[in-house]
């Protein structure tokens, strides 16, 4: 049981030995192991992005798309240097981890079985975390007006995304469920901040019918609906998608958690 994906951790930790070198691009640079060159990095996944439309994508929620708008792009529009190429190496396990996971809902669906996918929720939470960490580092979010490109993930972040680390409770995951839709080629992506600092401290994102919320802190209960008719669920045991008379259900290897339901009308 122990070989089962829900416990195999992704392995994200650079080769021996460090290189003792930060990149001044780099958002990892305060782990002092980054190699001389810099690489255009997605700061939401390419493979999560061409799943959704090789050709244009409907984004909200970066500084340069007015508040309350959505523009067409292209997922090469979607890119900074954020990352040496040794760091970029590493983590692009995570990247496979969330394609899987999304993919896992966009193959075509046909009949009336019932698919179970199992994936590790742990590795779903670095994949938010890489993202939120680009996001912020490439000046693609902004706090009170102004783009933050200088700030870098705390160590105990870097940890979680170079180390043995996971992201403890009761910081974490949570579905966002209730009264939302969206076009399946459609992306919101919003940083939150502390809001006596300039810190980081969840990224919310959405698209097509999934919205999820990771928090680096304890979010407040919100177990009634919002102004929005949204609710969370913190750290579900699995997300059950029904479309066509179909079922498709994702196991995040957490057994307290909830079973979340989505129906899916075409």
């Amino acid at each position: 049981m122990r070989d089962c994906c829900l416990f195999v951790r992704c392995d994200t930790t650079t080769s021996s030995p460090a290189t003792d070198y930060a990149h001044p691009s780099c958002f990892a640079r305060g782990l002092k192991d980054c190699s001389q060159t810099v690489s255009r990095e997605h700061y939401i996944s390419r493979s999560i992005l061409t799943l959704f439309g090789e050709k244009g994508l409907l984004v909200s929620g970066v500084p340069w798309i007015p508040d309350g708008s959505q523009k067409q792009v292209s997922p090469a529009s979607l890119t900074g240097k954020i990352l040496c190429e040794r760091h970029n190496s590493s983590l692009s396990p995570l990247d496979s981890v969330a394609a899987k996971f999304f993919r896992f809902f966009t193959t075509e669906w046909s009949g009336d079985a019932i698919e179970v996918f199992l994936t590790r929720g742990f590795d779903l939470e670095r994949w938010l975390l890489k993202m939120l960490c680009g996001l912020v580092a490439s000046g693609n979010a902004t706090h009170d007006g102004k783009q933050l490109s200088t700030w870098t993930p705390p160590p105990q972040w870097l940890e979680i995304l170079f180390g043995n680390a996971d992201v403890m409770a009761p910081a974490g995951l949570h579905a966002i469920v209730g009264n939302y839709s969206a076009k399946s080629a459609y992306f919101t992506v919003t940083p939150t901040f502390k809001s006596a600092t300039t810190d980081p401290i969840a990224i919310a994102f959405t698209v097509g019918v999934f919205a999820f919320l990771l928090a680096m802190e304890a979010l407040p209960p919100m177990r009634e609906p919002s102004k929005t008719g949204t609710e969370t669920r913190y750290r579900p045991m699995a997300l059950q998608v029904r479309k066509s008379g179909q079922t498709r259900e994702a196991h995040f290897g957490w057994p307290d958690g909830e079973l979340i339901r989505i129906n899916v009308s075409r």
